[in-house]
C-alpha cells in the first residue's frame, strides 16, 4: 500500500488506480473549498509504478519543476504554492515512535558515555561512542559530529553513525548533513529541531532535499563564548521522527562532548606553541641577546641546571619572562619529551586551586560530574611550572610539600593515592625570604622548592636587549615595517616597569597604529625621554623613608596609585597595565591602610 502524507494530516492511503488532489469536494484529497474546483495533480498506478500527473498548479518534485508526467518513488516531496506532500512507500503505523523516559535513559547513557570517554584510546573513538549514544537516546537513524579546532580553521567530520534501514544491512557512510540546519544552530547557539520536514519552511531548501531527511535535530556544542562543534541527528523513514522528549537529555550529553572538544582545542594550541618555541642549548629567549647582556650568564646557568633533577625557583619581576625560562628548562631537560604543564597560582580562585592541582573524583562537590585529573597527574613524566607560587594559600602549601616529599597525589574526595613523577619549576616576583619571616610562606616548602635559584634580570637593567627584542617583536607583528632611530631612542629611554611583556605590547600596538612603513616615537605611545616623562623635583630628606625597604614599598604604592588614576580607578585594568594580579594589587594597596584611601 502507498500513502500520501500532507502537513498536519495523517497519511492517506492511495487505494485507487487514479488518485486526485485538488481544491473542491470532488477530489480524493480536498485542499479546501474554492468557487471553482481546481485539480492540483493526480497519481496514476500502472502495475507497480506510480506516476504523478500535473494539473493546473505549478508542481515541483524534490525542488525540480515539472510540467510533464513524472514517475515518483518513496520519500519524494511534492510541493506547490505553500503546500507540500510526501509520497510514502510501505508506510506502517507500527514504525511510529514509542517515547521512552528520556531522563532515565539519559542517566544510563551519560554514565556509560563517561566511562567510554575515559577508557577511549583516541579522540575519534570517543567521538564515535558519544555520537552513537546520542543517536540511541534520540532514536535517530544516523548522525554526524563536526568540529572546528580553531575559529576560521574550517569544519571537519569527527564521527558519523548510521542505522540499517528496512532489510538493508548497510550502514550509512555518506555524510548526510543539512547546512541550513547546522548554520542556524551555530548562529543562534540553540538546538534546532524539525519533527517532520513535510510542510516545513525548509522543505524546499537544497541541502534539506539533498540529505533526504524526514526529521532532524541539530545541537551546537558550546563552551563559554565559542561553538566548538555540532551534533546532527536525523531520520529518513517517513513518519519516524527524532524523539522531542530527548532534546533536554541530549543537551547534557552534548555538554560532555563540548568539554572534550574544548580540551582538544587547548591541547592543539599547546602543541603548536611548543612547535614554535626554540629548542636546543643555544635557543634562548626569542633567540636574541647581546654578548654583554646578563641573559648570557643566565643561559649558561640554565644549561648547567636543566639536566639535573633539582627543583628550581625562578625569581623576577612580573613580565620579565619567567615562563619562557621555565620552558627553556623543560626543553633542555631529560623530561623534554613529556608534557609541560603551567599554572598561575594567583589567577585561580582559592576555591578552585585545590581541585585544579590535585584533581577530584566524581561527586566530590557540586558540579563534579566525573573524575578529573589535576595538574600534578597531567604533568606526570614532564615538567610542572607553578607561577606566582608566593600566592599559594598556606593550607595548600602543606599539601604541596607532601606531594614533593612522597610523590603521591590524593584527589579531592578520593582516598586512593596516585603516584606521580615530574620536574617542578616554581616562580615568583615576591621576596620569599620576607614571606617566610612574616609567616605567609612555609619555610620547609621554601627549602624544598629552592634546589637552585634563577634570577631573571629586569629589562631596564639590560638596555642592550631592548632594541634586539623590539626588532624581533616587530618581525612577528609587521615584517615590512622598521623602527626609526627616534623610536629606538624612545624605547631606550623608557623605564619598562612591565618588562618584556610591556615591550611586546608596545611594539605590536605601534605596528598596528603606524600608517607608514617606518614606526615613529608617536606610534609607540610610551613616555618621552625619562627627564621629560618624570621631571625631577626637590626632595625633602626629613620626610623620606628611613630604610631602603620602606622606600621600595612607598614607591610601589605610589606607582600603583598612579596606575589606578590612569585607569579611572578600575582595579582590573590597573592590574593588567602593571602586569600583576588583582590579588597582588589589593595586597599592595592594603599595606598601612592604603586600601581605604583609594
Amino acid at each position: 500500500m502507498k500513502y500520501l502524507k500532507l502537513a498536519n494530516r495523517p497519511p492517506i492511503a492511495i487505494d485507487k488506480a487514479v488518485f486526485t488532489v485538488g481544491w473542491g469536494a470532488s477530489f480524493d484529497v480536498s485542499l479546501g473549498g474554492e468557487d471553482e474546483e481546481t485539480l492540483c495533480f493526480s497519481i496514476e498506478k500502472e502495475g507497480e509504478t506510480y506516476c504523478l500527473i500535473p494539473g493546473r498548479e505549478k508542481l515541483r518534485i524534490n525542488g525540480k519543476n515539472i510540467s510533464e508526467p513524472e514517475t515518483i518513488g518513496s520519500c519524494d516531496r511534492i510541493t506547490w504554492r505553500d503546500e507540500a506532500a510526501v509520497f510514502l512507500s510501505g508506510f506502517e503505523l507500527s514504525q511510529s515512535i514509542s517515547h521512552k523516559d528520556s531522563s532515565l535513559e539519559c542517566l544510563k547513557i551519560l554514565e556509560r558515555l563517561s566511562n567510554d570517554l575515559e577508557n577511549s584510546e583516541s579522540l575519534s573513538s570517543a567521538m564515535r561512542q558519544a555520537l552513537a549514544s546520542m543517536a540511541e537516546l534520540a532514536q535517530a537513524q544516523g548522525g554526524n559530529l563536526i568540529s572546528e579546532v580553531e575559529p576560521g580553521s574550517g569544519w571537519e567530520l569527527l564521527a558519523s553513525c548510521g542505522i540499517a534501514q528496512g532489510n538493508a544491512e548497510e550502514t550509512t557512510r555518506k555524510v548526510i548533513l543539512s547546512h541550513t540546519a547546522v548554520n542556524e544552530a551555530i548562529r543562534t547557539r540553540k538546538p534546532v529541531y524539525v519533527e517532520s520536514i513535510v510542510g516545513h519552511d525548509w522543505a524546499t531548501q537544497a541541502s534539506i532535499m539533498g540529505a533526504r531527511v524526514f526529521s532532524l535535530a541539530c545541537l551546537p556544542l558550546v563552551v563559554g563564548d565559542r561553538v566548538f562543534g555540532c551534533v546532527y541527528l536525523f531520520t529518513r523513514t517517513p513518519g519516524k521522527s527524532i524523539d522531542r522528549e530527548a532534546l533536554k537529555a541530549l543537551g547534557l550529553l552534548g555538554t560532555q562532548v563540548a568539554l572534550l572538544l574544548a580540551t582538544r582545542a587547548q591541547l592543539n594550541r599547546e602543541r603548536l606553541a611548543n612547535q614554535k618555541r626554540p629548542t636546543g642549548s643555544k635557543a634562548f629567549v626569542y633567540d636574541v641577546g647581546s654578548s654583554t647582556s646578563p641573559m648570557v650568564a643566565l643561559d649558561s646557568r640554565i644549561g648547567k641546571l636543566a639536566g639535573s633533577d633539582l627543583s628550581l625557583l625562578i625569581l623576577g619581576e612580573t613580565g620579565s619572562g619567567k615562563e619562557v625560562i621555565a620552558r627553556q628548562i623543560h626543553q633542555r631537560s631529560p623530561q623534554a619529551d613529556g608534557p609541560f604543564i603551567a599554572i598561575n597560582c594567583a589567577a585561580i580562585p582559592p576555591s578552585l586551586i585545590e581541585s585544579t592541582l590535585f584533581g577530584h573524583v566524581k561527586g566530590a562537590f557540586t558540579g563534579a560530574q566525573r573524575d578529573q585529573d589535576g595538574k600534578f597527574v597531567l604533568a606526570n613524566g614532564g615538567t610542572l611550572f607553578l607561577d606566582e607560587i608566593g600566592d599559594l594559600p598556606l593550607d595548600l602549601q602543606v599539601k604541596l610539600l607532601r606531594v614533593l616529599q612522597e610523590r603521591v597525589v590524593e584527589p579531592v574526595g578520593g582516598s586512593k593515592p596516585i603516584p606521580v613523577s615530574f620536574r617542578l619549576v616554581a616562580a615568583t616576583h615576591q621576596d620569599l625570604d620576607s614571606q617566610v619571616k612574616s609567616g605567609k610562606f612555609r619555610q620547609d616548602l621554601y627549602y624544598r622548592l629552592n634546589g637552585a635559584t634563577l634570577q631573571v634580570p629586569a629589562l631596564r637593567t639590560r638596555p642592550s636587549d631592548i632594541s634586539l627584542l623590539a626588532t624581533h617583536f616587530l618581525k612577528q607583528a609587521a615584517p615590512n615595517k622598521t623602527l626609526s632611530e627616534e623610536a629606538q631612542r624612545r624605547l631606550l629611554a623608557h623605564s619598562w616597569p612591565g618588562n618584556v611583556r610591556e615591550l611586546e605590547q608596545v611594539v605590536f600596538r605601534a605596528a598596528a597604529l603606524a600608517g607608514d612603513l617606518e614606526i615613529t616615537p608617536e606610534d609607540l605611545e610610551v613616555g618621552a625621554l625619562a627627564v621629560e616623562a618624570h621631571p625631577t623635583t626637590a626632595l625633602d630628606f626629613a620626610e623620606m623613608p628611613k630604610t631602603l625597604k620602606d622606600a621600595q614599598e612607598t614607591f610601589t604604592r605610589e606607582f600603583v596609585r598612579k596606575a589606578l588614576e590612569e585607569n579611572a580607578g578600575v582595579r582590573s585594568k590597573a592590574a593588567a597595565k602593571l602586569g600583576i594580579s588583582e590579588r597582588t594589587l589589593y595586597r599592595i594597596l592594603s599595606s598601612e591602610g592604603s586600601d581605604s584611601q583609594v
